[in-house]
């Protein structure tokens, strides 16, 4: 933080920030309500460290009104998306990436592999690794991505199981009827 700008303390973590700051940096809190009076706390002395900057602008848009454009998609006035944390600090209320589920990524491989080698075996593993995983994702709200490879993962691994044994039962059908009976 430079010297000699006013700060604003955070009410919710106490980290100090900027005066003016939308959101506090260590915790993710607005800090729309907080003022010099609320904990401001200055880094230099004398009339610089005091000096008020500019108010804020009046309204919802803090960029300016939003232009429609050419069929209402806009130009990108208003807030701006916020930014990924930095590196060893939480991330904001509200910012949470997505990620996949490494389940879902081996219930498609087992449901591949299942397809072409051993069925019987890797076939039901495939099946349950999917259900799994498809279970993760719905009660992730979002957070947990793969829905499409578990479900994949499961129909490959059922088509598998279901084809291997298909062929075993031709195989013993077909070994038993063509040999010799002996009576």
């Amino acid at each position: 933080m430079d010297k000699g700008l006013p700060t604003a303390q955070c009410p919710n973590c106490g980290a100090f920030e900027r005066l003016g700051t939308e959101i506090c940096f260590a915790c993710g809190t607005r800090m729309d309500g907080v003022s010099p009076g609320s904990g401001f706390a200055p880094l230099a002395e004398g009339p610089a460290a005091y000096r008020p900057g500019p108010p804020p602008p009046e309204g919802p848009y803090r960029y300016g009104p939003p232009d429609q454009g050419y069929g209402g998609y806009g130009t990108g006035y208003g807030y701006p998306p916020s930014a990924p944390p930095a590196y060893g600090y939480p991330a904001a209320y509200g910012y949470q990436p997505q990620r996949p589920d490494k389940g879902a990524t081996t219930a498609l491989v087992l449901g591949i592999v299942a397809f072409f080698i051993c069925g019987v075996l890797l076939g039901p593993f495939a099946m349950i690794e999917g259900f799994k995983s498809r279970k993760r994702i719905r009660e992730s709200n979002g957070l947990l991505t793969g829905d499409g490879m578990a479900l994949a993962g499961v129909i490959l691994g059922a088509v598998a199981l279901g084809l291997n044994i298909v062929v075993i039962i031709l195989e013993i059908v077909l070994i038993t009827a063509s040999s010799p009976s002996y009576r």
